[in-house]
């Protein structure tokens, strides 16, 4: 989706694109999924979304002293955060959960240090979080990530949930996993929320609310590997 600077993105989703946003002023409480590419440059707020399972979660020149990326979680992509250009200013990068990407959380290719505290990686080892990020330490043509210090206020986050998921969730079960022809889903809350399969193409092959418990019948799926989601119907 590509749009003109005065144009505001709220509460949308994006799934399974070769691009999801990108070129607005604001980006505020979106979905990203299965996209090539999730968040593109020009977007310049981005605060409140979930970037998740998508080959890049942010491909962006931070190169604008207004830009501003926060209170986003970026999750289970390839490459997390691709920093083409890093501008030394007044850019707000802060209060972001980005972790468990299988390439880099965080890949930054300009010449220019990037100062990104304040930001929860779901670790605090110091070290751990700097083998998950590209920057001069093994490309001496680019600069330095600095994301000392941590952020205070890192919640604990199930991989396995999507991070909008239900609050009030403290326990959740799914078994058997792997499963044959049924699964059963329990929750520890009786609110009532919409429980959905992707296949690994973002496909959703089904949906279906559930309150405290349900068995679903499975055995028409194929063999494979499935993603499940839980949301919310009260809504975001």
């Amino acid at each position: 989706m590509g749009a003109g600077y005065e144009m505001n993105v709220r509460n949308c989703e994006f799934v399974n694109n070769e691009f999801g946003v990108g070129g607005t002023s604001l980006v505020d409480s979106c979905y990203f999924s299965y996209n090539s590419l999730a968040v593109v440059s020009g977007n310049e707020i981005v605060q409140n979304c979930t970037i998740v399972n998508n080959n890049i979660g942010v491909d962006c020149a931070f190169n604008s002293g207004a830009h501003t990326f926060v209170g986003n979680v970026v999750k289970q992509n390839s490459i997390g955060i691709r920093m083409q250009k890093f501008f030394i200013g007044s850019i707000e990068f802060t209060g972001n959960i980005i972790f468990d990407n299988s390439t880099y959380n965080l890949e930054l290719l300009d010449f220019n240090n990037a100062n990104i505290e304040f930001n929860c990686w779901c670790s605090e080892d110091s070290a751990f979080i700097r083998s998950t990020i590209f920057d001069g330490y093994e490309n001496a043509n680019v600069g330095l990530v600095n994301y000392m210090p941590l952020s205070s206020d890192c919640p604990q986050i199930d991989v396995g949930v999507d991070s909008r998921v239900i609050a009030e969730i403290s326990l959740i079960t799914i078994y058997p996993n792997p499963f044959i022809n049924e699964l059963t889903v329990k929750l520890s809350c009786s609110e009532e929320v919409e429980f959905s399969i992707y296949n690994l193409n973002g496909q959703r092959i089904l949906s279906q609310d559930v309150v405290e418990y349900a068995g679903l019948s499975l055995g028409h799926l194929t063999s494979g590997v499935y993603i499940y989601e839980l949301k919310e119907k009260k809504g975001y």
